[in-house]
């Protein structure tokens, strides 16, 4: 059996390896568009971009172990064409592979501005890959000024960043606060105050009208709301749109622009698969794309099992973290129906918990700089707490308040 693998990421190698792992004996073969081994990607805009890991540090294998477990891995070789009837791929170098079982993880491409012309300057970046980071490092220098467009986990990551290396930092965001699609508004307010703590400003409402440009580089930016900016670099750091090409070309289901994908990370073909960024599934009702190392992961295992015959339904419960400087915030669930938040905040402020709740179910918990808060919170999750009330008292430990009442039956987790 052959089996092709569209992507080289995490998710990618870790498919490959965990097939070697189960004593697969096939053909397996991985072609990427980046002229590097598969890496992990969150350091990049942390301890990567901040000098604290070295480059070899980042990567999921060296390349002897990828030839010790006979995985053929295609550089800088992306695949251009899938003919589903024929069951092959071509790559842009023009070679064909056929292949019994197709898995993509594709991963996804970062969103730029609408206007494209600002998009091309040599000092405007997106922030996705490990030539993106090596592109920015040169720019990172105290007293430049570096504007970040996007109050999101990306942008407020790298904010930290340039701040340790004494850069003046002014975040852009179009909404009324900072990370309005993924936190809640306590959330976002105690982030905004320790960012502001850090001297990083932090501009809401606010869009880019028009910008100033001198020799192949933006040198001022002027705000709708009038202000104008000087700057030295810029990131986009305005979310990622799954990487889609290639599966409608084969005509596959998509479904909220990603790819749709059963239990077993099985595409609308069953000889398809798709892991990762790419893809979509159900998820308690609701149809949702997780961007996590931990999606990624896990949906690798599901698939190197499914090909092997063992069947492992994909049933997440999903995390995330966020290191920004001395601020590690760690997410339990998703905060996507919820009618009540409860703050629990130290004093002085230096962590928090916020836990939030669809009536007295616990759907999702924020944990700043508190990782007992998280654990704690992670293992009830989808459970029905007698005393929720009792969380924002932060005299009371957590262990006598988190005990559950009833378990919801309606939330999968």
């Amino acid at each position: 059996m052959n089996i092709v693998i569209i992507g080289a990421g995490q998710a990618a190698a870790t498919l490959a390896f965990k097939l070697r792992e189960l004593d697969f004996t096939g053909e397996i073969t991985i072609f990427g568009n980046e002229s590097v081994y598969p890496y992990q990607r969150p350091p990049l805009s942390k301890k990567y971009l901040s000098g604290a890991v070295a480059q070899e540090d980042l990567f999921i294998r060296d390349a002897a172990a990828y030839a010790e477990n006979n995985i053929h891995i295609q550089l800088n070789n992306p695949v251009q064409h899938i003919d589903l009837a024929e069951q092959y791929v071509k790559t842009r170098n023009g070679q064909t592979f056929f292949w019994d079982r197709l898995v993509f993880a594709t991963g996804a491409t970062p969103r730029g501005l609408p206007n494209a012309e600002i998009m091309q300057q040599e000092n405007v970046f997106t922030f996705r890959q490990l030539a993106d980071c090596h592109n920015l490092r040169p720019y990172m220098h105290p007293q430049r000024h570096l504007c970040i467009v996007g109050g999101g986990y990306i942008g407020l990551e790298l904010a930290a960043v340039a701040r340790e290396y004494g850069m003046q930092v002014t975040v852009l965001e179009r909404e009324t606060r900072i990370l309005q699609r993924v936190a809640c508004q306590q959330t976002a307010q105690f982030v905004t105050r320790f960012h502001q703590a850090m001297q990083t400003e932090i501009l809401t409402q606010q869009e880019i009208d028009t910008f100033t440009v001198q020799h192949n580089r933006v040198h001022q930016l002027h705000l709708k709301s009038g202000k104008t900016l000087d700057i030295d670099v810029m990131v986009v750091g305005i979310g990622v749109i799954p990487e889609t090409d290639l599966a409608r070309q084969a005509n596959l289901t998509l479904n909220g622009g990603a790819i749709a994908v059963n239990d077993y990370c099985q595409t609308s073909d069953s000889r398809v698969y798709a892991i990762g960024d790419c893809c979509c599934f159900n998820w308690g009702g609701k149809n949702i794309r997780l961007e996590s190392v931990q999606n990624a992961l896990e949906q690798a295992e599901v698939v190197a099992q499914h090909i092997l015959g063992n069947l492992r339904a994909y049933h997440p419960s999903p995390w995330f973290w966020s290191d920004q400087g001395r601020l590690k915030i760690q997410i339990a669930g998703l905060a996507l129906d919820y009618d009540s938040v409860i703050s629990r905040v130290d004093c002085p402020a230096t962590k928090a918990s916020f836990w939030y709740f669809c009536g007295e179910t616990l759907v999702a918990v924020d944990a700043l700089n508190d990782a007992r808060a998280f654990m704690s919170g992670r293992k009830f999750i989808g459970t029905a707490l007698a005393n929720k009330e009792r969380l924002a008292d932060v005299t009371s430990e957590l262990k006598t308040i988190l005990s559950p009442a009833v378990i919801c039956s309606n939330l999968i987790v």
